[in-house]
């Protein structure tokens, strides 16, 4: 199905020059050449020149192909501003777009993009060997690879296409280490200098004293949004060992750079079902203003305020039991409950406080592990049924019953 439709949209661009670009150039080139396996594209994304004279576009050939096949295709979006379309038919999505041109006014900010050439489109990616592109031209492709991709391919190198492509756009090293963990490459080392220079010397404005919204894009949601791809991905680990080793993740935090058990950190939040970007920002020097910076969930950022006061009760009952340091870990876990139970927490400032390594451990674990889950051994409809004598007192009666039944179970 998707053959014919690229070839139906060939038809419709006769005047101008239509390309397969992406990941599935880069893929079929690696299945090609170097023998990696190939299971054929479910997604293709294409570029479509812009054509002054016919006024031909994404847009304008999407129409064309709906036209077409009305009944074979399940959802088509336009984004106008980007000059994009995504259509969905029975065998997968085509992403169209018109070829463009970027430019940065500023290190890290959104680029101006207007309509170009299919060079100018490649010249905007973010690594050599995303820079190829197959243009079909009467049922034939042919081979556009103007930056050395293939090359890249066959060294197993990460290459960005120019000295300043990290200072225009940073979150290309998040999709460098995303690609370096997927296809086992790393940066070559003329891309390991720019990163090292580039961080160095730091471009982006990103003084304490700037408003959140004057801070370039690149390093607030576009960098969060790179970031939890990254995390999301099944070679997450890989991926954050590449962005660790080339310096990388300076760009969040310099305690982040310089911490050696990120791996197990988020091993754990894994394992307590955290979400793992917020994992990490819990790892940093500030984790509140991190996560201002990257503009996390509201309910994230709480988490990171009670994970404070925690920190600071945790201090507290270390201070007040200096003299004596079991006196603590010989509370009964009723007292551990109403300790972390009655200050409006959410349950997971418990699993960051686990996963940070605070002390004591034992009891924050059995908290999260067995105390949270256990119930009073009566409802409140038993205490109606019952009459209980207990007036208005219910929720702190059952709190009082839950408590004490957790006392006398083995623990």
């Amino acid at each position: 199905m998707s053959q014919g439709l690229i070839g139906e949209l060939e038809i419709a661009a006769t005047n101008t020059r239509l390309a397969l670009v992406g990941g599935v150039v880069r893929d079929w080139l690696l299945h090609r050449i170097h023998k990696e396996p190939w299971v054929g594209p479910n997604d293709l994304d294409l570029v479509v020149e812009f054509s002054v004279e016919s006024h031909l576009n994404a847009r304008e050939l999407a129409k064309k192909l709906i036209s077409l096949h009305p009944n074979e295709i399940t959802f088509c979006h336009y984004y106008d501003s980007y000059g994009t379309v995504e259509i969905s038919f029975l065998g997968g999505t085509i992403d169209l777009a018109t070829a463009r041109k970027e430019s940065y006014p500023k290190p890290g900010n959104n680029p101006i993009v207007r309509f170009s050439t299919l060079e100018s489109d490649l010249a905007r990616r973010d690594l050599r060997l995303n820079a190829i592109a197959m243009v079909v031209k009467a049922g034939c492709w042919k081979l556009l690879d103007p930056y050395g991709g293939q090359q890249d391919l066959a060294n197993g190198w990460l290459e960005f296409l120019h000295n300043k492509s990290v200072a225009d756009d940073p979150t290309r090293l998040i999709r460098a280490a995303r690609y370096g963990a997927r296809l086992v490459m790393t940066l070559g080392q003329g891309s390991i200098t720019q990163v090292e220079t580039t961080i160095r010397e730091w471009p982006w404005s990103l003084q304490s004293d700037i408003p959140s919204s004057q801070i370039p894009s690149a390093l607030t949601t576009r960098l969060r949004m790179e970031l939890e791809l990254l995390l999301e991905c099944q070679g997450w680990r890989s991926a954050l060992y590449l962005l660790q080793t080339w310096g990388a993740l300076r760009l969040l935090d310099h305690d982040l750079q310089a911490n050696h058990y990120l791996n197990r950190l988020l091993v754990w939040a894994k394992r307590l079902e955290l979400p793992l970007l917020i994992a990490l920002v819990s790892a940093a020097s500030d984790p509140l203003k991190l996560a201002s910076r990257l503009q996390l969930p509201k309910h994230q950022i709480h988490w990171l305020q009670q994970l404070e006061e925690l920190k600071e009760l945790l201090a507290t009952i270390k201070n007040e039991n200096s003299l004596n340091h079991t006196a603590s870990l010989s509370w009964l876990p009723s007292r551990w409950c109403r300790e972390l139970e009655t200050r409006g927490w959410a349950p997971q400032v418990i699993a960051l406080g686990l996963i940070s390594g605070l002390q004591p451990r034992q009891p924050l674990l059995r908290w999260w592990c067995r105390w949270r889950h256990m119930k009073s051994p009566i409802t409140a409809d038993e205490i109606l049924i019952k009459e209980i004598p207990i007036g208005n007192r219910v929720g702190n009666y059952l709190r009082q019953l839950r408590w004490h039944s957790i006392d006398i179970q083995k623990y």
